[in-house]
């Protein structure tokens, strides 16, 4: 585990999979397929649980304030501060096991479980698994 700094907001458009687990890649093929530039962007999971249900979200970088009423996306915000992370190499054959990789973080006593969890695709190969800090 690392700590990183998110040093300002990164803000979001979002949506939501509806049919979580197995609606996540049709969700973010949705958002490669309707945002400009997608594969400039950055890619980001944010997930909670809710009562015994997990709210998935598939975010992508925001470029501009118009992209959430043009494409029917919700806006997000991944907070600035510090978070708790673990890196995943080569994610993409480790999908079924990205639950441990936040049950893990969840049991360090400085993370603020009032936030999301926050899966952060850097690229292809690598992602980057991050609860934020509690502020002290």
């Amino acid at each position: 585990m690392e700590k990183i700094t998110v040093q300002t907001p990164i803000q979001l458009v979002a949506k939501q999979v509806k049919t979580f687990p197995a609606g996540i890649g049709e969700t973010f093929d949705h958002l490669a397929n309707v945002l400009p530039h997608s594969m400039s962007r950055a890619y980001y999971g944010i997930s909670w649980m809710e009562g015994e249900d997990i709210i998935y979200y598939a975010a992508a970088q925001q470029q501009h304030s118009e992209e959430i009423d043009q494409f029917a996306l919700e806006p997000w915000t991944i907070e600035s501060g510090d978070y708790l992370s673990i890196t995943v190499l080569n994610w993409r054959s480790k999908t079924d096991s990205i639950k441990d990789v936040f049950h893990d973080l969840m049991q360090d006593k400085r993370i603020d479980d009032t936030k999301p969890c926050v899966e952060w695709y850097v690229s292809d190969y690598k992602m980057l698994c991050m609860i934020k800090l509690r502020d002290q």
